[in-house]
């Protein structure tokens, strides 16, 4: 047959990459995350809050005038300009 397939991955391979897989999925949630969600820190135990954690802030999402981007933490953006080195422009927040 040609096209679409039903594939799965075998067990043993499940088995071996386990590990990998969690840290994968881990990054995956602090990439979208860091796309300006806000978060806090949990204690991974029994999901309550750290005593010492205080509420992440939402990042701000700032574009220059070339097509990229960066996340940054408002508090970060407010201790200077964030210079682009393509087009020499500011990074600022996108509206």
């Amino acid at each position: 047959m040609i096209g679409w397939s039903d594939t799965h991955v075998p067990r043993p391979t499940v088995d071996a990459y386990a590990a990998q897989l969690v840290d994968l999925a881990e990054a995956l949630v602090i990439h979208r995350d860091a796309e300006g969600r806000p978060t806090s820190r949990t204690n991974e135990d029994n999901g309550e809050q750290d005593a010492g954690a205080e509420p992440a802030k939402p990042s701000s999402v700032c574009r220059c005038g070339c097509p990229r981007r960066i996340v940054v933490a408002p508090s970060i953006l407010a201790l200077g300009p964030i210079t682009c080195g393509n087009c020499g422009e500011d990074f600022a927040p996108s509206s």
